[in-house]
């Protein structure tokens, strides 16, 4: 089972003009 890091990321749209926090997850090696 691999470890699973996570972390929360402030994900800017240019397009939208506005800011929205999402969780991204990696697995690590």
């Amino acid at each position: 089972m691999d470890p699973i890091f996570c972390f929360e990321i402030e994900v800017y749209s240019r397009i939208l003009l506005i800011s929205e926090e999402r969780r991204k997850c990696v697995i690590l090696d």
